[in-house]
């Protein structure tokens, strides 16, 4: 089981109780065998289906897990210049002079001495024409 498998031909297995777990013991080697241990009897190498199909589906899941999170952190990411843009613009329209305790003042203008009033005013220019 596992990714891996170390697959090996061994004729006359012994297995016995040892300490709570098994050990076998065949011609050519012993191998005390735990939870991690896979122990199979077959007259040739059994086919590899189950740890084939658990890494694509691990892949599968993982990959597309590991896709979702990317996607995520770019829209968080986007998200918020989006959000500081916006909150720029916005603080930059409603700074005016009034909150500050500023008084708005006219500006003199080239344009045959009509007065122009001072950046982000309330009040339209005065009229060029004497009322």
């Amino acid at each position: 089981a596992g990714l891996y498998r170390n697959w090996t031909a061994a004729d006359n297995i012994t297995c016995r109780r040892h300490m709570g777990g098994w050990f076998a013991e065949w011609i050519n080697g012993s191998q005390l065998i735990d939870s991690s241990h896979e122990v199979q009897c077959s007259a040739m190498e059994p086919a590899k289906m189950t740890s084939d199909m658990k890494m694509l589906l691990g892949f599968g899941i993982g990959g597309t897990l590991l896709l979702i999170l990317i996607m995520d952190i770019c829209f968080i990411v986007w998200t918020c210049r989006r959000n500081k843009d916006q909150l720029q613009t916005h603080m930059a329209t409603t700074r005016s002079g009034s909150e500050y305790g500023v008084q708005k003042t006219m500006k003199w203008n080239d344009n045959n001495g009509v007065v122009s009033p001072a950046r982000n005013s309330p009040h339209p220019p005065p009229s060029p024409f004497k009322t």
